[in-house]
């Protein structure tokens, strides 16, 4: 059973397999998917709005797929009421941020805003994260918002052994491995750095096939119930609710 906590709905830059549900739904029929998080591709590089209104269109589709709401902080009296539009939707876990699309930094005072405001809420941040310096950016957010959960998307990128080191210290930052090169201790230095309770599965499907990092888990050295961990245990506890193994 998979948890799969990074996914993508739409077109993206490069050739992807399918992002019609249907096709969706045999990949994590393949991988015994038993629930899978989605952002919107367009909401990210283009309209956030739009792509969140295709988006819950395609939520619909299955019971098992949920949603994160794309925001820009560019714009930021909209991305809150993009959030208030939404944050009531069961099919809703949480924020997504791309500062590499938006370029608005982590540590811009718009983020700093947009956290605060839905700082009492559940809502869940899954944040792009590429680099020490956008690791520390996020250290100093989740410092100020200690109740809110912030995901650290794949492990901080290339340089995500130094990237753990910098969130270790806060366990409000989870992690996650997805990545377009698959690093075989990736996981094993995970845990060993931040612990195994805030490892979570993240694959970038539907840009990446969940085979990948399905394969950096299975290659990772880990025990039989490190795996179940990783591969939805946390997940549950994060998400709440009643998910059957």
């Amino acid at each position: 059973m998979i948890i799969d906590i990074h996914c993508h709905y739409g077109l993206w830059s490069f050739a992807i397999d399918s992002f019609e549900a249907e096709k969706v739904k045999e990949y994590m029929d393949r991988f015994d998917v038993k629930r899978a998080v989605f952002s919107s591709a367009k909401g990210i590089v283009y309209d956030f709005r739009e792509g969140n209104r295709d988006l819950m269109n395609f939520l619909e589709e299955d019971d098992r797929f949920l949603g994160y709401v794309v925001l820009n902080p560019n714009y930021l009296e909209e991305s809150i009421e993009e959030v208030e539009r939404y944050k009531e939707n069961n099919k809703i876990v949480g924020i997504k941020l791309h500062p590499s699309y938006s370029r608005v930094p982590i540590s811009d005072e718009k983020t700093f805003k947009i956290v605060e405001y839905f700082s009492n809420t559940k809502l869940i941040y899954l944040i792009h994260t590429w680099g020490v310096s956008m690791s520390t950016q996020l250290a100093r957010l989740a410092e100020k918002f200690p109740d809110v959960r912030f995901i650290m998307a794949h492990t901080g990128g290339d340089t995500w052994s130094g990237c753990l080191d910098v969130v270790r210290p806060y366990p409000n930052i989870y992690v996650e491995p997805c990545s377009s090169y698959a690093d075989r201790d990736k996981l094993r230095v995970s845990i060993d750095t931040v612990g195994i309770n805030r490892v979570l599965f993240g694959s970038d499907f539907t840009l990446i096939n969940p085979a990948f990092v399905i394969g950096m888990v299975e290659g990772g050295g880990l025990t039989v119930e490190e795996k179940q961990t990783v591969y939805y245990k946390n997940a549950i506890k994060l998400l709440g609710g009643d998910i059957d193994a």
